[in-house]
């Protein structure tokens, strides 16, 4: 289960809750908890109009102290699953904003920034899941195909073909 934490993106001293002391270990002001079952304890009353919200992972309190291994591996179906409906939904905007309309250059920075980031991410948990110990193989496989998706988008939107090869290639699909 995740618990969620809030925090006032107000600097120390700005908000009237961090005058209660409720500092956080990042040293950011802590305003309230989530307590699963969507019950939530928020004590900051001043006009904060910006939250960080920050998931971190609550020990099963039949077992408080301990994760079990079952725990950890649904942990990690549920990451690549939440990572894959991203990079489809990623891929959707893509269709409907790169590929079916003039982008900006204001949207293909954005395309480029949001590509990096996923497929930095995906990298990362492909090198865990792609290590022979792993214990679900099909994680590693739905992984490579969305890693391959996403370096084809690459290739197709920010790696332009040199002129010389593409009046090449015009000509073997277009001969005489």
């Amino acid at each position: 289960m995740l618990n969620e934490l809030i925090y006032c993106a107000l600097p120390p001293g700005g908000c009237a809750a961090s005058r209660d002391g409720s500092r956080s270990a990042d040293n950011s002001w802590m305003h309230g908890r989530y307590y699963g079952e969507g019950k939530t304890s928020v004590t900051c009353l001043a006009n904060c109009v910006t939250f960080a919200r920050v998931n971190t992972l609550k020990a099963p309190t039949e077992e408080a102290g301990s994760i079990s291994i079952e725990s950890v591996e649904q942990f990690a179906r549920d990451t690549v699953s939440g990572w894959s409906a991203l990079c489809q939904k990623f891929l959707d905007t893509q269709r409907s904003q790169i590929f079916e309309r003039a982008p900006s250059p204001k949207q293909l920075e954005a395309h480029r920034s949001a590509l990096k980031w996923l497929l930095r991410f995906g990298r990362v948990i492909h090198m865990t899941a792609a290590d022979p110990d792993y214990p679900d193989r099909r994680v590693a496989d739905e992984l490579e195909g969305r890693l391959l998706q996403l370096e084809h988008s690459w290739r197709m939107v920010h790696v332009t073909m040199p002129a010389g090869d593409a009046e090449e290639v015009l000509n073997q699909v277009f001969p005489g």
